[in-house]
């Protein structure tokens, strides 16, 4: 069996998500990072200035990746829009149920991870609600980008909830009425 080599800077992110997985976020020390990696201080240092900047590259690498599904996901025009809006659901909570348990810790652990992870969380979710706006639109539909927010908000919140309890895939019918409730508030486009 071959052993796929990742470049150091993603095996970092990823011993940084298994140590943080153990002990928390906050009890793991650059030490640990790097022997999960099993790389030296200086090569973490070449890549990362601290613990916080390889959360907000392991966050970011993690987002773009499910930003990634989500434009990408083939939604079929001729259905509902409320069919419409499960697709793209399933295909999201889909593509957090792929995420290795490890990678989902680091979902969990930005939430308090200071000022810059909070500044990074809320452009990405804003991210998030424009596409979610831009999503709605082709269906022939309207949010506002103040509801899109807080639609985003709560399928957060409501993930991070399921992370360790359940697979986000039973997320599927909360998260859809969630979408289908505020949308049908809104005026048609």
């Amino acid at each position: 069996m071959t052993q796929v080599i990742q470049p150091p800077r993603l095996r970092l992110v990823g011993a940084l998500a298994s140590a943080a997985a153990e002990k928390g976020y906050a009890a793991t020390t650059i030490a640990d990072i790097v022997r999960h990696a099993r790389v030296s201080k200086r090569t973490f240092y070449e890549h990362f200035a601290d613990k916080e900047a390889c959360l907000l590259a392991g966050y970011e690498h993690i987002s773009g990746r499910l930003m990634d599904v989500l434009r990408e996901v083939s939604v079929p025009s001729d259905r509902p829009w409320q069919e419409q809006v499960r697709h793209v659901t399933a295909a999201y909570l889909g593509a957090l149920e792929e995420l290795p348990a490890v990678n989902r810790s680091l979902l969990i652990e930005v939430q308090a991870a200071g000022a810059e992870a909070y500044r990074l969380r809320a452009g990405t979710q804003q991210r998030f609600a424009s596409l979610l706006c831009e999503l709605v639109a082709a269906s022939g539909r309207s949010l506002s980008p103040v509801l899109a927010l807080a639609i985003v908000g709560g399928i957060n919140e409501l993930t991070l909830h399921a992370a360790e309890a359940r697979p986000f895939t039973e997320l599927l019918d909360p998260v859809t009425d969630l979408v289908v409730a505020v949308v049908s508030i809104s005026p048609p486009a």
